[in-house]
């Protein structure tokens, strides 16, 4: 039996809720189209979807820019974090055999450096919370102040682990957005 076939079967509203929701079920567009011409042949026109509101799932749609941005955010983040780990270990080989008057220029500018490195960790952390902060309310669910705390006392230390974490934690919610 043929994907067709199976939407065939299908009562209207699972039909529309297929059609709205086709990608947390993890269909594609072939079925998504299937289901429309299968309700266009019962009377449901797409015009009709659009104006119920029931073509399309906006608060998937705002989910998705938020976890696009999240990913984002944490990226550049965690890029900023290897470059301040990088940056610590190369520090005491760039000391050995050099001068006093050499190291006061080269600890000057690491210390502009560094400096700069953290205020831009910060800014996306804060910026990565946000988004993922959004993205829970949307799903339906409070981030709160238990994952400031965590983002804090966790996410500074364990950003690597951390930003693997929360993305697939992301990515699994997607699926139940409706």
């Amino acid at each position: 039996m043929d994907t067709t076939e199976k939407l065939q079967n299908f009562e209207n509203d699972k039909l529309i809720d297929i059609v709205r929701n086709y990608r947390q079920y993890g269909y594609g567009d072939d079925v998504r189209n299937a289901a429309l011409t299968i309700l266009e042949s019962r009377g449901i026109s797409k015009a009709d979807l659009i104006d119920t509101g029931s073509y399309d799932n906006k608060s998937y749609d705002n989910a998705q820019e938020l976890y696009k941005a999240f990913r984002k955010n944490s990226g550049m983040g965690l890029t900023v974090y290897l470059l301040l780990l990088a940056s610590s270990l190369i520090i005491p080989f760039l000391s050995a055999n050099n001068s006093l008057d050499h190291l006061i220029g080269l600890w000057t500018s690491i210390f502009i450096a560094k400096l700069v490195l953290y205020i831009l960790f910060f800014v996306f952390l804060i910026r990565a919370y946000l988004n993922q902060d959004r993205f829970y309310k949307i799903a339906g669910d409070k981030y709160g102040v238990e994952g400031v705390l965590m983002y804090i006392f966790l996410g500074i230390p364990f950003y690597i682990i951390m930003y693997f974490v929360f993305s697939k934690q992301m990515k699994e919610k997607m699926k139940d957005i409706r």
